[in-house]
């Protein structure tokens, strides 16, 4: 049996964030117990689940006041990446008077490969739910029904909530790294190129983050200006790794060493 996805080996300790919080209980009954999620807030929340640990972000000033803007990052370990992009409303709102911005992430939770757990789509739909305005989530299973059309559908409203105004971040690498430095450029999903791409053409901003966790657990985020995608497929989600590579320590750039 090939072995467990890294992000079902995370599930634990994620759960034990969440059951320490205090908010797991009523968090699920407001995603799971009536006909539609109940909406919860963000930011209140996050607090509560991430709370105790150790965030530093650097580089707010790089991210505007008002109107859309593009927010690349890389893909870390899911207990390092969950804790700094979940909490982007709480910190957003601190620093800039802003709270509108969405995440897209993966619609299934995967076990190995492409195999993901049965019910996982819909119970990450019903708990994003409860966040309608946070969260954009796109299909990463192969097996799955409508995978191109859902593919193809997230693309198309990540770039329209820049389009409204809204802030939007993903990882165009698209996968989890290894020990933080970040995959070979085959790696990456082609298709985030056209996304970086469209949103220059739409004289949007793409801004990097770069995000670590460093020697003392201290979970690091540092955001860059924003720069133009002048590529499109996979060149353009190169450009924008190298961008992000940037941001961080010099042993975690990968190719861009």
């Amino acid at each position: 049996m090939p072995p467990l996805s890294p992000e079902a080996r995370r599930v634990p300790e994620m759960f034990r964030h969440f059951h320490q919080s205090g908010i797991l209980g009523d968090l699920l009954r407001d995603a799971l117990l009536y006909h539609d999620p109940h909406k919860r807030d963000i930011v209140a929340d996050m607090k509560e689940i991430f709370g105790g640990l150790k965030l530093n972000y650097t580089g707010l000033e790089n991210i505007p006041v008002r109107g859309g803007g593009l927010l690349v990052f890389n893909h870390p370990d899911v207990q390092v990446i969950a804790p700094a992009v979940f909490s982007l409303p709480a910190v957003f709102e601190r620093a800039i008077g802003r709270r509108d911005i969405a995440v897209m992430m993966g619609a299934e939770l995967p076990i190995w490969g492409h195999v993901y757990f049965p019910g996982s789509p819909w119970l990450i739909n019903r708990i994003a739910g409860t966040y309608p305005d946070h969260f954009l989530l796109v299909p990463t299973s192969k097996l799955r029904l409508g995978y191109e059309s859902g593919r193809t559908h997230a693309r198309h409203e990540a770039v329209k909530r820049v389009l409204d105004s809204h802030l939007l971040a993903f990882a165009p690498e698209g996968q989890i790294e290894k020990d933080g430095v970040i995959l070979p450029v085959e790696k990456y999903r082609h298709r985030a190129g056209n996304i970086g791409q469209a949103v220059t053409l739409l004289r949007g901003p793409v801004i990097p983050m770069g995000i670590w966790q460093d020697e003392a657990e201290v979970i690091q985020v540092s955001i860059g200006p924003e720069f133009a995608v002048d590529r499109h497929g996979r060149d353009g989600s190169i450009e924008m790794m190298a961008h992000i590579a940037a941001q961080l320590p010099g042993h975690l750039r990968g190719p861009f060493r």
